[in-house]
């Protein structure tokens, strides 16, 4: 005999004593001595006795479950006084279970098996769950083929042994065993299936076996689907006071599945899942995580064959059971079985190019998964260099971001941007990476799978079939989730950005309901923050901040400054050339700047048209600044300059030189203002000097006329005094400098 943790002593059946019926029947002399024997003559005769028991007594059938349990373990344990320990077990239960448990589970149960009751149950079917035995001796029983003692005592011992030795070698062991208790991975259950409760239907008796071994755990352990769900449990956190909370609830759902219920029903109520796991230290939250995830659905690692029924009259409780029939879930299950993660992450990305859109990039390009993170997966990123606005959608097969998983994505996207060596990209500046983020992937993964697999049950299928039209609509909707995931996980975006400490990445992720996916969703995110400029927002003011700031020493053709967005990462992006057209008008029409050709003349263009984003024989140069007004007066003032009178005299000469030039762009013919020079004069008198009348200053489109002009000074020495004929401006300048004369005045 055995002890158990409660005092209990197991009955081991008896071996046999090898002999043989007729052996062991008496014999003639035996039966002699025993008829001669004091004892026999005293006995009353058997046929006596049994006559009189049929036609006088009352043949009663035992159906009370308190009854149900005495023969129970009378046939499993020795005698011995239980109600103490029944007690303090019982009493456990009631003292841990708080208001929650009372509103969500006792109370509805149902008023036989409600808390305040519960310490009178268990003294009469202890150390055995007294819903255990209301499960089998009102529903089992029901059924003809199953014998409600020699089958019951056949499950019962097995489990009773089971948790005897757990307990013995130091295990975890539940204070009461319940309906989630039966350890259906040894031979409890054949024993179990063999009773007769499922009336020797073999079909059916294989069908529970293969959902046993693949929904609850496998008849060698270690593998099945609440099993591993258990093992996720743990990696998240969640603790319902016992080892294998998920196989528990998941074998007390086999055990209300097997037989109908009451009034037809089949399977237990979410209130009967969650009491499997009842008891002391077990808090309500985390049992009602264990059943939320059991009853996920296969995709987010549920029970496959689980059927869930609603109330028609919606006054009712839902219930779950596990189904044996070939059902749409069973078909679904099994096609999830033949879906590895590999074809789901094909499926992910090959939709995310379906679902990718680039505007306003001017260009759009997916990134294939080279297979291992090197120059040539960062030379792959970096293939599409070009002067375009480029949204790059990464392989989430290869790049993903976060979860402490993508060192080897950030080591590629620095070669890539040119931020380690490796790589020398020209328009860096202008590349926007987009990726999956890593937890977010594991999610549409799954989903993936989810489609593939009723893709495949549709196919499987008969057109005829009835359930061909709900797995099509299974189908479809699994499919916009799977976009719906797709669009999530693309969370991420990636830019080059110029800081203090030199050229770096940028991760961002982008905000909640955009994905990005949509070239709209990112650049409004670098809008925001100060990396890209709104369609039609590019101020003309910021672009000559840009280029006075530059520090480039020289001045800058069109088509080096059409250039700097795409290749500087000091420049906002553009969505449209144009914008920067009008903004490089509106530069070179100002004050402070203007377009000039090779030769120094202003290029003075009217339109926004004008200016050639190609152009590398222009320049934009700072405007020189004009003659003070001071120094020029007005040509219709025609009184002279009063003079003293010791120091006036009447001129030489009052004609000079008039320079006339002919404009490159205006062709308006200005009149240089002349200095004159001073004429000889006696020694004995002061010289005098008479401002001669200046011209009539030039409009302002016309202050840069050759007089005023300086050559390029990006021109070599010899280029600046040979680059073009020698005018008559020229000789003046020259002579100026030779001979600058007396001072005015």
């Amino acid at each position: 005999m055995l002890l158990d943790q409660h005092g209990w002593h197991y009955r081991h059946p008896q071996p046999p004593t090898g002999r043989s019926a007729d052996q062991n029947r008496p014999t003639q002399a035996g039966k002699a001595q025993l008829n001669d024997s004091p004892a026999a003559s005293a006995a009353p005769h058997p046929g006596y006795l049994a006559a009189r028991l049929q036609r006088n007594g009352e043949t009663v059938t035992v159906t009370d479950p308190a009854d149900f349990a005495q023969i129970i373990r009378r046939r499993l344990f020795t005698r011995t006084s239980i109600d103490a320990a029944a007690r303090a077990a019982a009493g456990a239960y009631v003292d841990t279970a708080n208001d929650v448990w009372i509103t969500h589970v006792y109370s509805k149960l149902g008023s036989g098996r409600s808390l305040s009751r519960l310490v009178d149950r268990v003294i009469e079917t202890y150390p055995f769950h007294p819903d255990l035995f209301e499960l089998v001796a009102k529903e089992w029983s029901k059924v003809q083929a199953f014998q409600r003692v020699r089958s019951t005592v056949a499950i019962f011992a097995r489990t009773a042994l089971y948790w005897i030795n757990e307990h013995k070698e130091g295990r975890w062991a539940p204070d009461l065993i319940g309906p989630g208790d039966i350890p259906v991975h040894t031979d409890s259950l054949e024993a179990l299936l063999s009773s007769g409760i499922l009336a020797g239907n073999v079909r059916a008796i294989q069908g529970f076996r293969a959902v046993a071994n693949t929904d609850v755990v496998r008849s060698s352990g270690g593998s099945g689907t609440a099993f591993n769900l258990d093992a996720v449990l743990e990696t998240n956190g969640v603790n319902a006071g016992q080892p294998a909370p998920a196989v528990r609830m998941a074998t007390a759902c086999f055990a209300y599945s097997l037989v109908p219920r009451a009034q037809g029903a089949r399977g237990a109520t979410k209130a009967e899942l969650i009491a499997a796991l009842s008891g002391p230290g077990v808090p309500y939250p985390a049992a009602e995580e264990v059943f939320n995830a059991l009853i996920a659905g296969p995709v987010q690692g549920g029970l496959g064959a689980l059927e869930h029924t609603r109330p028609a009259n919606s006054k009712g409780t839902d219930r779950f059971y596990l189904s044996i029939k070939q059902t749409l879930g069973m078909y679904h299950s099994s096609a999830m079985t033949m879906t590895s993660n590999e074809i789901a992450l094909d499926r992910i990305w090959k939709r995310a190019q379906d679902l990718a859109s680039k505007a306003p990039f001017s260009g759009q390009h997916f990134v294939e998964a080279t297979g291992d993170h090197s120059t040539a997966s960062a030379a792959a990123i970096a293939a599409e260099d070009g002067p375009e606005n480029r949204l790059l959608v990464l392989d989430p097969r290869q790049w993903t971001l976060l979860n402490g998983k993508d060192t080897s994505t950030r080591s590629d996207l620095d070669v890539a941007f040119g931020v380690k060596p490796g790589l020398a990209p020209t328009f860096a500046a202008s590349m926007v990476a987009v990726l999956v983020n890593t937890q977010r992937r594991a999610r549409a993964r799954d989903r993936a799978k989810d489609v593939l697999a009723w893709e495949r049950v549709v196919d499987q299928l008969d057109p005829s079939d009835e359930d061909r039209t709900e797995a099509r609509i299974r189908r479809d909707a699994a499919r916009n989730k799977l976009d719906a995931e797709i669009k999530w996980a693309y969370q991420h975006y990636a830019y080059l950005l110029r800081t203090s400490n030199g050229l770096a990445v940028q991760y961002k992720s982008i905000a909640d309901g955009k994905t990005a996916l949509a070239g709209r969703d990112v650049w409004d995110e670098l809008v925001a923050t100060g990396r890209a400029v709104a369609p039609g927002a590019l101020a003309s003011e910021y672009v000559s901040q840009l280029i006075a700031s530059g520090g480039f020493g020289r001045h800058l053709t069109p088509k080096e400054l059409f250039a700097l967005p795409y290749s500087n990462p000091e420049w906002p992006l553009i969505a449209d050339p144009d914008d920067l057209r009008q903004a490089l008008f509106q530069v070179a029409t100002s004050k402070e700047w203007m377009l000039a050709d090779s030769d120094g003349n202003e290029v003075r263009p009217s339109s926004p048209s004008q200016i050639q984003p190609a152009s590398m024989q222009q320049l934009l140069r700072p405007r020189p600044t004009t003659t003070p007004a001071a120094t020029v007066p007005s040509q219709r003032n025609t009184q002279e300059h009063a003079l003293p009178p010791q120091h006036a005299r009447t001129p030489s000469s009052s004609t000079g030189a008039r320079a006339s030039h002919s404009g490159p762009v205006h062709h308006h013919a200005v009149q240089r203002p002349q200095r004159r020079r001073q004429t000889a004069a006696a020694p004995s008198q002061p010289s005098q000097v008479r401002r001669a009348a200046p011209a009539t200053p030039p409009e302002p489109h016309l202050l840069d006329h050759p007089a005023s002009r300086r050559l390029p000074a990006h021109l070599p020495p010899h280029r600046r005094s040979t680059g073009r004929p020698v005018r008559a401006d020229d000789l003046y300048r020259h002579a100026q400098r030779r001979s600058p004369g007396p001072p005015l005045g």
